[in-house]
């Protein structure tokens, strides 16, 4: 499959991109207005960018539980992707439904390079990340997709991580609990913390146990982040209780523990000197605080 290079998309390649069958697409043309794609000579149907965009805000407004009806009655005014950017968010879509993974890379690269890198991740990469997110879970997509996609963005950010100056001690140990195996979230939040100047170190997924505690005494961080984006690691209470146990007897160091899974729990785990984050607002306060400048 090819896009159109003038930045047009056919029917098939909109279906593709939005997950909109073709039949509700004309139907959706026909009957309701929503968009009007352009029609070429042989009678085919061209659709722009900012069409797509908007069929993919309609579709996004549909699993909210809008009906049709009262998402063309919504979009009425004019509207944009304004977490995205949409050329490289549509593209990106476009092509890992192929899970066409060295074309993602690709896209990312320029993307990267257009954008610049907090706007990059942003305004792209999150908003996409949580698309492929919502795309499994609808069963829109297979495992194999999300892991596709979610790993060759991982690859690139920790490439790009890389970049950056690596400090002996740095101001922010972040760390995956042991048997947390989704790193993607803590990377991201490790890159928007460098952007903002602040030194981290990360360790990655699923560290053995007892390695928090020997990276924290060698790095000598001012906080320690620990992050669980899944409820599995908060099962292993042998593991938490080490941890709270070393955080009392380094009180100079203060451990925060975060993440997906505490911010979904209607009630959080207490220890005595693992500090609960109770939303993802409170990791900047908490650097803001933290940090001496």
């Amino acid at each position: 499959m090819q896009l159109y290079t003038d930045k047009h998309y056919s029917i098939a390649e909109v279906s593709t991109i939005t997950g909109i069958d073709k039949q509700t697409l004309r139907k959706w043309e026909e009957r309701y207005n929503l968009v009007q794609p352009l029609r070429l000579s042989n009678g085919y149907r061209a659709y722009s960018q900012p069409q797509v965009d908007k069929l993919l805000i309609a579709q996004a407004e549909l699993e909210k539980g809008y009906t049709i009806k009262q998402v063309v009655e919504k979009m009425q005014t004019p509207q944009s992707l304004s977490t995205t950017d949409s050329f490289y968010y549509t593209k990106i879509l476009f092509h890992a439904e192929d899970c066409n993974i060295e074309k993602i890379d690709e896209l990312l690269r320029i993307s990267h390079q257009v954008l610049g890198l907090e706007p990059f991740i942003e305004e792209l990469v999150i908003p996409l990340l949580r698309e492929v997110g919502n795309r499994w879970k609808s069963k829109r997509w297979s495992e194999y997709h999300e892991k596709s996609v979610s790993t060759v963005i991982q690859y690139y950010l920790t490439e790009i991580e890389h970049q950056f100056p690596m400090s002996m001690h740095p101001d922010i140990l972040c760390a995956c609990l042991p048997h947390e195996d989704h790193e993607l979230p803590l990377r991201i939040l490790s890159l928007q913390l460098r952007i903002k100047g602040f030194s981290t170190y990360v360790i990655g997924r699923s560290p053995a146990p007892g390695t928090i505690e020997a990276l924290a005494t060698l790095k000598a961080p001012k906080f320690v982040l620990l992050s669980a984006t899944t409820t599995i690691p908060l099962q292993q209470s042998e593991q938490l209780i080490a941890l709270n146990h070393f955080a009392e007897e380094n009180e100079h160091i203060p451990f925060y523990l975060g993440g997906a899974a505490i911010f979904s729990m209607d009630e959080q785990p207490i220890f005595s000197h693992l500090n609960i984050l109770k939303d993802s607002k409170k990791i900047w306060e908490l650097c803001q605080k933290q940090y001496a400048f």
